[in-house]
């Protein structure tokens, strides 16, 4: 067995290489001022002695690395400052080989090569449009042509940059999927991608869009319920993938004769496949599907959708997702869990990476981008090890080498222990937790009687795992021990544990959270006097509902862009959405298809079991919330202060659902220390 060599730190210093021209996204200011902005926003890089607020708060400094299908390019965004910067690293010469600065309301989301001359970047805003109600989060992709120093924006009118993306003629203005990639033709310098047109209702359409000057050609007409589109590397359609949630079909079309045939159709409320992937003979789509409590890939033949499989499967584990090149070949399967694993579609890869997994015991190794050859692998650490590094692993000669860190600041001596265990529910069930001990703990006498932050997952369709998460960090980091609890609902530990919390929000779901306070309570690890509920999201429904139904179990309740009213939020969809039948079907799922359905939803809403609270609350919700509307969370409060009970409620200006900016990270940090240290204090 061969050993993982370290033949010397491939290290980016980042502060140190300014030879770089940048453009702005929005519109190109002068070389030597974009120049400028680089370099004083790197320079600020500072590295601290021990870590505070700040660093936790922030957001990471580098985010979605990529690698150039000839392993020659690295790309990344950088953040710093409040500042975005998209950058690309020539590891020939060992210099950045240029970058660019994003606009101030411009968030990026994802980057990826779309050839070894050009990176794609994904990115949204909120906004708000004419002619639709509320806000979106609107998606926009551009492509930027590194030897030419040139970014253009994709779905680019003739005359010009738009200042706004959605805003190009032709095309649906409320839509908020413009920037998916489907398919790449990297010989000619296309990109493929599927865009609602401005017809009534809209249709999704396949276009073939220019790398060089943003120019979107139709290639196929779709239908208003177009969900999906697959081609090949020449921009040939493979399939179509339709769902239509008022008739409740899933139908699937192969284009393989040319023209569109219908291969698939059933029955159902929500899509009852998910494609993720183009088999390599580009007969068959590739998706996820149950096979007894695991889950594997199946086939669906584009010849004559038949269904075979499973081709990969881990016995007792689901799948997180598969890895696919920018085509959506499959590169990879990553299973879920406490710790990620991973399956290669190239055999040859599976002990190689195993052995580099296992050199970072109590750690989650993400394999984030591979180049063509599948030699030169982008992975991202953390856990107990890292808070948040990457690396470059070559499967070729097994070395790896450090790129840079995404938390500089933070050190291993910062962090907490994070574990992974199980506790018994009140009927038997194990229940797969993470907790994170006080960074200043250690094994013995002072893990005895410790105050508790219980933070539920959003979701509820999520998973916690043993990884650097800068929230249950920095409770950790003031003396908190947090317990991330996966309740039954959860995903990542089996399909029939996803599947036991289906109709259990209020009741099993909640009584899972409600467990793991008394098991480590009976434990004697928990001051069962000092334990208080936090979470985001559904975790932020969790953390209300928890204060509502076991009003003696907490000493505070802090809830961020919770659920409050579920029938009002319903209701709002239905006004606010084009087509609100998927979101009904959804809820259908949850509370039932019968005459009982608003009922239970009525039942496990926290609005309505306002008199039960006898804890202090706080309320935090993001002003740009796109999920969950702000709306939730302010008759919440208002409902709370009626009954005369203990509410306080932050507005997170410029904030998304996502926590997407350091300022607002970096408030809400705040909030909640001042909070916990009035109603949960350390001592």
């Amino acid at each position: 067995m061969r050993s993982i060599g370290h033949p010397g730190q491939f290290t980016i210093a980042i502060a140190a290489l300014f030879n770089c021209v940048t453009t702005t996204i929005s519109r190109c200011q002068p070389n030597w001022l974009c120049r400028l902005l680089l370099i004083a926003a790197l320079c600020n890089i500072t590295f601290a002695n021990a870590a505070d607020l700040k660093d936790f708060g922030s957001l990471p400094v580098i985010t979605s690395m990529a690698v150039s299908p000839d392993g020659s390019r690295f790309a990344w965004v950088q953040n710093i400052d409040s500042k975005a910067l998209m950058v690309v690293y020539d590891t020939k010469t060992k210099t950045l080989k240029s970058g660019a600065r994003l606009s101030d309301d411009i968030k990026a989301r994802d980057i990826q090569f779309a050839t070894n001359n050009h990176v794609i970047l994904k990115a949204s805003e909120t906004r708000h449009i004419l002619g639709y109600r509320g806000r979106l989060e609107y998606s926009g992709a551009f492509a930027y042509n590194i030897d030419k120093e040139k970014i253009v924006q994709l779905f680019q009118e003739p005359d010009g940059i738009h200042e706004r993306w959605s805003e190009t003629s032709g095309f649906y203005r409320a839509q908020s999927g413009l920037g998916k990639v489907v398919g790449v033709d990297s010989e000619k310098g296309y990109a493929f991608m599927p865009a609602l047109d401005d017809s009534y209702p809209p249709s999704r359409n396949l276009y073939r869009v220019s790398l060089s000057n943003g120019r979107p050609r139709l290639l196929s007409n779709g239908h208003t319920d177009t969900m999906d589109w697959y081609v090949n590397q020449k921009g040939e359609v493979l399939a179509r993938e339709d769902f239509d949630p008022e008739k409740k079909q899933h139908i699937f079309y192969s284009y393989l004769s040319g023209k569109a045939k219908e291969i698939y159709r059933y029955e159902t409320a929500l899509p009852s496949i998910s494609v993720q992937a183009v088999a390599w003979d580009e007969k068959a789509l590739l998706f996820i599907g149950k096979h007894n409590d695991s889950e594997g890939i199946y086939s669906l033949s584009l010849v004559d959708g038949t269904i075979s499989g499973p081709l990969f499967e881990k016995t007792g584990k689901e799948i997180d997702y598969l890895i696919t090149d920018i085509n959506r070949k499959l590169l990879a399967v990553k299973y879920s869990g406490f710790l990620p694993e991973y399956q290669f579609q190239n055999s040859d890869l599976n002990a190689v990476f195993e052995e580099l997994v296992a050199s970072y015991p109590g750690s989650s190794v993400h394999l984030l981008d591979m180049d063509k050859r599948q030699e030169n692998m982008v992975i991202l650490v953390g856990g107990n090890i890292k808070p948040h590094s990457y690396q470059m692993f070559n499967s070729k000669n097994n070395t790896l080498a450090s790129l840079t860190s995404g938390y500089p600041n933070i050190k291993a001596d910062d962090l907490g222990e994070v574990i992974a265990f199980r506790y018994s529910a009140r009927d038997d069930e194990k229940i797969p937790a993470v907790l994170t001990w006080p960074a200043n703990s250690s094994k013995g006498a002072t893990r005895k009687g410790l105050p508790m932050i219980v933070m539920p997952h959003g979701g509820p369709d999520s998973y916690d795992r043993v990884d650097f998460d800068w929230l249950a960090q920095y409770l950790a980091h003031l003396g908190y021990l947090v317990l991330q609890p996966n309740f039954r609902g959860s995903t990542g530990f089996g399909r029939d544990f996803h599947q036991a919390g289906k109709m259990g929000w209020g009741q099993i779901m909640q009584d899972d959270i409600t467990d793991g306070v008394t098991y480590l309570a009976e434990k004697g690890i928990v001051d069962k006097d000092r334990v208080c509920i936090l979470g985001a999201s559904y975790g932020g429904y969790a953390a209300l509902i928890g204060g509502a139904l076991t009003p003696d179990l907490y000493r505070c309740v802090i809830a961020i862009n919770g659920l409050s009213d579920i029938g009002k939020e319903l209701n709002q969809d239905r006004f606010d959405l084009l087509d609100p039948h998927s979101v009904e079907n959804y809820w259908a799922t949850v509370f039932g298809d019968d005459d009982q359905f608003k009922q239970r939803m009525d039942a496990a809403s926290p609005i309505n079991h306002v008199d039960n609270y006898a804890a202090p609350v706080m309320i935090l919700y993001s002003r740009d919330d796109t999920v969950v509307r702000p709306r939730q969370s302010i008759i919440m409060h208002n409902a709370l202060i009626k009954a005369d009970k203990d509410s306080t409620l932050v507005e997170l200006a410029g904030e998304d659902h996502w926590f997407s900016t350091s300022d607002m990270r970096i408030k809400t940090l705040n909030e909640l220390e001042r909070f916990l240290a009035k109603n949960n204090p350390l001592d």
